[in-house]
């Protein structure tokens, strides 16, 4: 476009010409100040990586982040900066969706323990087989939560709620 640019202007079109140039220097800014976001971004990598999923996602989030590196090392500094602010989005998605399955999870082992309490003082003991598949399944949900599948943790809380319902009527 700088080479557009001369020419318009060689030929008397400075109208032409100065609406090429200011799109080079709009261009040139755009990708200055990707690369400084980038840049920034990855000076702070231990924050970034500090928020990936600890479970079988991590690797998923770990390749993004390589590809947003990867971007920046081949000077493609507004695909990475795409890249990048595709990647904080989904991470603070993640991370809206951990924080309230993990609310979910306290509420549900929170009624666990007064039903346990319950349970107990009514003699239904541990060896009853719904007592022990509600157990099961408060600790699959906590486990899988742990992991960072938060898709099985919900499950497993939809379960055990039915499962508690089941020994609330009991009681």
């Amino acid at each position: 476009r700088l080479a557009e640019a001369k020419d318009a202007l060689a030929n008397g079109d400075a109208s032409l010409a100065k609406g090429l140039a200011d799109s080079i220097v709009r261009e040139v800014r755009e990708t200055k100040d990707a690369m400084q976001e980038v840049q920034r971004a990855l000076r702070q990598k231990k924050q970034i990586t500090a928020g990936f999923s600890s479970g079988g996602d991590a690797g998923v989030w770990q390749q993004r982040l390589s590809e947003i590196e990867m971007s920046a090392e081949n000077g493609e500094w507004k695909q990475a900066s795409e890249l990048l602010s595709i990647l904080t989005v989904d991470l603070q998605g993640y991370h809206s969706e951990y924080k309230e399955a993990e609310e979910l999870l306290n509420f549900v082992q929170d009624e666990w323990t007064t039903l346990r309490r319950r349970l107990n003082s009514t003699s239904i003991g541990p060896d009853d087989e719904n007592r022990r598949a509600t157990e099961k399944t408060v600790e699959a949900a906590n486990k899988s939560l742990d992991s960072g599948d938060i898709q099985a943790c919900l499950t497993a809380l939809g379960k055990a709620d039915e499962l508690l319902e089941n020994l609330r009527r009991r009681v």
